[in-house]
C-alpha cells in the first residue's frame, strides 16, 4: 500500500472556497464509505476529474471527497479532512463526515472490492478512530435514504461483515443500526 498526496484537485476546484468548509477535529463524526460506480482506477478518476467535466459541482465544493482507495490498495489523499464537502446526499451533515471512496470499475457498484482495499480501509478507518470522535461509519446510501429519502446503491457489492468483524478484532464496541451503518460506543 502505498499512501499519495494528491493535491490537484484541491488547487484547481476548492482552494477558493475552502475558507467556507473549515471545520474543527472535534466536528468530525462520521465515516462514509463509497464506491465509485465506474472507472478503472483512482489515477483514471482523479484525471476524469480534472478534465473538468463536472466542474461547477466541484467549485461548490459538491461530489468530492476525502480519499480514494485504488484496487491495489493504494490510498490517495484528495482532500484534508479539516476541510468539509458535499459527498454523501445528507446536506449539511457532511461538515461531520469523511468521504472515502473504493475504485469500483462496475456500474452501480456491482463488482468486488479486493483484500487490498478492505486492507488500506481498515488501515485509514483504525488512523481516523485515533485522530477523531468518530461515533458511526456508514455507507453512502444510508446517509442518502436517511437525509434525502433518495437510496443510491453506493458502495454496493461492500461485505460489511468484514467491517464488523475488523471492528470486533480491534476491540470496539459499536450498535448495528441497520446494514450500512455502525453507531460506535466511545
Amino acid at each position: 500500500m502505498n499512501i499519495i498526496n494528491e493535491d490537484r484537485i484541491h488547487k484547481k476546484y476548492f482552494k477558493d472556497i475552502e475558507d467556507q468548509f473549515n471545520r474543527k477535529v472535534e466536528d468530525i463524526k462520521e465515516i462514509v464509505i463509497h464506491g465509485t460506480g465506474g472507472g478503472k482506477s483512482a489515477r483514471a478518476i482523479l484525471n476524469w476529474m480534472l478534465a473538468g467535466e463536472r466542474a461547477e459541482q466541484y467549485k461548490k465544493g459538491i461530489a468530492l471527497f476525502h480519499s480514494e482507495i485504488d484496487k491495489n490498495g493504494d490510498i490517495y489523499n484528495i482532500l484534508n479532512p479539516l476541510y468539509w464537502c458535499y459527498h454523501s446526499s445528507s446536506g449539511k451533515h457532511d461538515k461531520y463526515t469523511i468521504g472515502i471512496e473504493l475504485v469500483n470499475s462496475e456500474v452501480d457498484n456491482k463488482g468486488s472490492y479486493t483484500s487490498n482495499q478492505y486492507k488500506s480501509l481498515f488501515e485509514m478507518i483504525d488512523a481516523y478512530l485515533g485522530l477523531f470522535p468518530i461515533a458511526s461509519i456508514v455507507g453512502h446510501g444510508y446517509n442518502g435514504k436517511k437525509f434525502s429519502g433518495k437510496y443510491k446503491n453506493c458502495p454496493g457489492n461492500f461485505d460489511w461483515n468484514k467491517l464488523q468483524k475488523f471492528l470486533i478484532a480491534e476491540g470496539f464496541k459499536f450498535n448495528k443500526a441497520d446494514n450500512e451503518c455502525y453507531e460506535l460506543e466511545r
